[in-house]
């Protein structure tokens, strides 16, 4: 295999290489724009979301009383 070759098979296998990671990096941008157009979840406010007790805190609790 002369230089020639030789260059231009390392020039076509970079050049693959480059494609396939070009379309991994737009089907990865895809994916993100999709999940940022899905509605976010139902409580956006912190506060209409109900908090349970830490397990610690009942366990305290339990024993206190």
């Amino acid at each position: 295999m002369t230089l020639r070759e030789d260059l231009d098979a390392r020039l076509a296998e970079f050049d693959a290489r480059r494609a396939a990671a070009d379309t991994r990096r737009a089907d990865i941008r895809r994916s993100q724009d999709q999940l940022q157009q899905q509605p976010q979840a139902q409580h956006l406010d912190p506060a209409a979301v109900p908090v349970r007790p830490s397990r610690w805190r009942l366990r305290r609790r339990d024993r206190t009383s």
